[in-house]
């Protein structure tokens, strides 16, 4: 009975008409932002704020206190923090979805599953190809007025050599390049890596063979840390559609604290049955539904993150 009756709603969901406020209930909306935000690799390894129209302000401190060793009587040494302050302005997101009215009403379960899943999916890559890369995926050219993590510095990678040890030297300089930098205090709180390192990981050997960064040659293993730093895999990290970038193998750095990102609590979503994207729907059995989603990020200093490419 419990299946009958979510087939029911999904039902009205795909068949009801454009405007109809029963086309996507709220409880749907939440499970729809929460497989952006599960989806994101940007917010998973970066923080969040509350975003609205008008932008928000993020304070960013600067300067961090001393101590020093004084004797009885002596006036105990001053520290001033003050802070600057970084507006993270919002950005629309969006996309349309034509399926097959048809389609949606002989399987409707799987239809809206299919449905929900590709208009948070989308939306995800949109995000991490916006912060990582700074471009639109539906064009390839740079989004207008944002930060991306392209600026970072760059260490290259020799995954040509056969010298043993040498994978493990270029990340530990990647790493060295943020933590050992003289002017700030980060830390380097995660790697974001391209499935395509995986190979070259897996192949890493000390000079008697025996593999650096996994017991055994498994490619499905988790891979959870790289040289003991949280390290998250996806093709997010080379863009989407006509942004996509193959020459990145990464980026890492301090994520938690040097990166921002903002939402807006909602997704807007409009349906219709007449006409969308040029498209005579109603001529040809089709519906569409768009998504639409606020968000924004703020990169507090791009010198807190280090990109990974291949070695020419």
């Amino acid at each position: 009975m419990a299946d009958e009756a979510k087939i029911e709603t999904i039902s009205k969901i795909l068949a009801a008409d454009a405007n109809n406020p029963e086309a996507f209930p709220k409880d749907v909306l939440p499970d729809l932002w929460q497989r952006v935000f599960k989806n994101s690799v940007a917010q998973t390894v970066g923080g969040s704020v509350p975003l609205t129209l008008r932008g928000v302000a993020v304070p960013i401190p600067v300067g961090r206190a001393t101590a020093g060793y004084i004797d009885e009587g002596q006036v105990a040494p001053e520290s001033t923090l003050t802070s600057k302050t970084k507006i993270i302005k919002p950005h629309k997101v969006a996309t349309i979805i034509v399926y097959s009215d048809e389609t949606a009403r002989a399987n409707p379960l799987a239809e809206y599953a299919r449905i929900q899943r590709e208009l948070a999916d989308a939306i995800a890559r949109a995000i991490d190809c916006g912060v990582f890369l700074g471009k639109d995926p539906v064009t390839g050219t740079p989004i207008s007025g944002v930060e991306a993590l392209t600026a970072a510095q760059t260490q290259t990678l020799d995954l040509a050599s056969a010298k043993a040890g040498q994978l493990t030297s270029d990340l530990s300089d990647a790493y060295d390049k943020v933590v050992l930098n003289d002017d700030e205090d980060y830390d380097f709180t995660s790697f974001v890596l391209s499935p395509k390192l995986r190979g070259n990981l897996v192949k890493a050997a000390d000079t008697t063979g025996r593999p650096l960064y996994q017991q055994s040659t498994n490619l499905r293993d988790n891979w959870a840390t790289v040289l003991g730093v949280p390290a998250v895999f996806s093709k997010h990290i080379n863009g989407d559609g006509k942004a996509k970038d193959a020459t990145v193998l990464g980026i890492g750095g301090d994520f938690a604290e040097n990166l921002r990102l903002g939402f807006e609590e909602n997704v807007t979503i409009t349906r219709a049955s007449e006409y969308a994207a040029g498209i005579d729907l109603f001529g040809r059995g089709l519906k569409a539904v768009k998504a639409e989603a606020v968000i924004g990020w703020g990169i507090r200093d791009v010198k807190a993150f280090v990109q990974l490419k291949a070695k020419g």
